[in-house]
């Protein structure tokens, strides 16, 4: 909704004539543009609260395009275990993370690849560091997967998000579900992968 701005001036040129109206042609449209010029600035004075809540020409306020706010960053995925850090210490030559979040849904995509590694994580392999914790509806996958060791009757992997870290666990050909271990892991294992989310806020 915006404020009028048309033209005010052309009311006296439709309708009735000035001579049915009992005027001359001046008269009659001057009194006629200045009811109409009125009703304008009470229309628009009237309606002025819409129209500074849905502006039209520049819809990008500080909380967004009609309040849809969108908002862009950087965060810095790890990888730990469902337990912990435990002893696992790791050298990253590359350690990217950006993300997107329309309202309250998170768009992210992640690229983390080690040079090397010593110890062990606890529990089954996450990569932790999402910019928020999940609320519900999630989905991710993998684009890139290198120096990952597969179990031998693994078929494929599958990303969960569970808080603000992601599952890698492995699919067997019996379609059960396994976590990853520092086993599974090359010294120079690789991933690139992506998902999206709703968070609470």
């Amino acid at each position: 909704m915006t404020p009028y701005t048309g033209e005010v001036e052309t009311i006296a040129k439709i309708g009735t004539t000035p001579q049915e109206r009992g005027m001359d042609t001046p008269v009659f449209e001057a009194q006629f543009s200045k009811d109409l010029k009125e009703f304008v600035e009470w229309f628009n004075d009237t309606h002025k609260t819409e129209f500074d809540a849905h502006p039209a020409e520049n819809v990008t306020g500080s909380n967004g395009a009609h309040g849809l706010k969108i908002e862009t960053g950087q965060f810095t995925p790890f990888i730990t275990g469902v337990s912990g850090i435990g002893t696992f210490e790791a050298v990253y030559s590359t350690q990217n993370g950006r993300y997107q979040k329309i309202s309250n849904r998170y768009f992210f995509d992640i690229d983390m690849q080690l040079s090397s590694y010593t110890g062990k994580f606890s529990g089954a392999f996450r990569i932790g560091g999402l910019p928020a914790p999940l609320a519900l509806q999630s989905a991710a996958g993998i684009t890139t997967i290198e120096n990952y060791i597969f179990d031998s009757n693994a078929e494929f992997l599958a990303l969960t998000i569970t808080g603000t870290t992601i599952a890698v666990n492995q699919i067997r050909d019996n379609n059960t579900v396994v976590g990853t271990t520092t086993a599974n892991l090359g010294q120079n294992f690789h991933i690139r992968c992506y998902g999206e989310y709703l968070a609470a806020a």
